[in-house]
């Protein structure tokens, strides 16, 4: 066995007169991540000639398919083992990089490289990130459906035409590159939409089914719930064809709403009192079931916060429950005020849950999600009625009214109105919002 080239933590720059021995290699080692082989090798400094400073820089060391060991003793110094072969060496720091320098190593012959003498080539500008748009989906005397491309600045951008027959878009989803719109037709239709140009790209049709009422995205699939009979499709969307179905073992009917925690699918039904099915996506199979407390009657809406699973309902005052997935029970309730009736919608931003309420005019509340109590409360200003959608962009939520194809742009800091939208060509309730943004590792926590 090869000896080990220990490596030594420092508490200070080296010099940068130090001396290159072609026998010893010295890596000054901060951490080490990742699989082996493929170690990651943190180097703490890159000596910049130019202006005389020591710069923080990332070696890594790829070892294909060689014996290797890496350890660590109780100081937090790393040693690195190797029999034969060839490391790749990649220097990144300051945001510039090198082309691979290669060594060899053999028994216990080590190369020392020299920091000094790496030669550092500018990264490509990196892609600037996409741009933030909200998609609002409209029902109600729109025949066929259509979706309104919008803003930040609440300004439409673009607009997606339904082909006929796809009338009313009642719900919508995002996966990252492409839109999908559910419709409230008879026979149940969803179309894939080209989030760049607005334009169809192909329509699942389901068979047997009534009304799109719910879609979701788990990073693979999409999830489409149906009025009749209250069953959750799986669909694959580069073909947008079926994978599977869950049926509702006990034949209940609408399914309002769905979510997704990162592991399972929550379907919520319009029971009374209120149901909620946790789905096994991998084989559509119900694995628990939630029933709300008595007299919190027909799941409307659903969300998840990275924690709960929220469920709102058509009740006055609203209800929102806080439930455990992992047990599929109830943790708290969230009582809203009096007035705030039937909760049509719910979102999530990161901090605060939202609750969008069926009242004249329009109200929606941020919940605070540690003690489900209200934190503040929007109402419209312009007496425009019912919040039918919710979502969150990264800065606002927006909700989407049953006045006429109005949008507000709210404020959560403040909880105030910033800004409004109306598509003066449509008659319609903008019954679905959806944004393209996406924070954090499971983007469905927040839409």
């Amino acid at each position: 066995m090869a000896n080990c080239n220990q490596g030594k933590k420092l508490t200070s720059p080296p010099q940068k007169s130090f001396s290159a021995r072609p026998t010893e290699q010295f890596f000054y080692v901060y951490s080490i991540s990742g699989p082996i082989p493929g170690a990651t090798i943190a180097l703490k400094y890159y000596y910049d000639e130019a202006t005389g400073n020591f710069i923080p820089i990332t070696f890594n060391l790829c070892n294909p398919g060689l014996p290797m060991s890496v350890t660590t003793d109780s100081n937090g110094n790393a040693s690195i083992c190797v029999l034969q072969g060839t490391w790749q060496i990649q220097v990144s720091a300051n945001g510039y990089y090198t082309n691979t320098i290669t060594q060899t190593f053999i028994d216990s012959e080590y190369t020392e490289v020299e920091l000094t003498e790496i030669p550092l080539q500018p990264l490509p500008a990196p892609p600037p990130p996409p741009p933030i748009f909200i998609y609002i989906g409209y029902a109600y005397s729109t025949n066929p459906g259509f979706i309104d491309q919008i803003t930040p600045s609440m300004a439409l951008n673009k607009k997606f035409n339904a082909p006929p027959g796809h009338n009313d878009t009642f719900v919508l989803t995002y996966d990252g590159t492409y839109i999908y719109a559910g419709y409230m037709t008879y026979f149940a239709l969803i179309d894939k939409i080209d989030a760049s140009t607005m334009t169809l790209v192909s329509t699942y049709t389901a068979t047997g089914c009534t009304h799109t009422n719910a879609l979701t995205y788990d990073g693979t699939y999409i999830y489409a719930g149906y009025s009749t009979p209250g069953s959750v499709d799986k669909i694959y969307p580069p073909t947008m064809t079926l994978v599977s179905t869950f049926t509702e073992p006990s034949g209940n009917n609408y399914v309002n709403a769905l979510t997704y925690d990162g592991t399972y699918i929550y379907a919520g039904y319009g029971t009374n009192p209120g149901t909620i099915d946790k789905i096994d996506p991998s084989t559509m199979t119900l694995i628990s079931r939630f029933t709300a407390p008595s007299g919190h009657t027909y799941v409307y809406a659903l969300t998840y916060d990275g924690t709960y699973i929220y469920a709102g309902y058509d009740t006055s005052p609203g209800y929102v429950d806080q439930i455990n997935p992992s047990t599929m029970t109830l943790n708290k309730t969230f009582t809203a005020p009096s007035g705030h009736n039937v909760v049509f919608a719910l979102t999530y931003d990161g901090t605060y849950i939202y609750a969008g309420y069926g009242t004249d005019p329009a109200i929606v509340d941020q919940i605070n999600p540690s003690t489900m109590t209200l934190n503040k409360s929007f109402t419209e200003p312009n007496g425009n009625y019912q919040v039918r959608s919710l979502t969150y962009d990264g800065t606002y939520i927006y909700a989407g009214l049953y006045d006429w194809t109005t949008v507000d742009q709210i404020n959560p800091s403040t909880m105030t109105l910033v800004n409004s939208f109306r598509d003066p060509t449509l008659y319609g309730v903008a019954y679905a919002l959806t944004s393209n943004f996406f924070k954090g590792n499971n983007y469905a926590v927040f839409k």
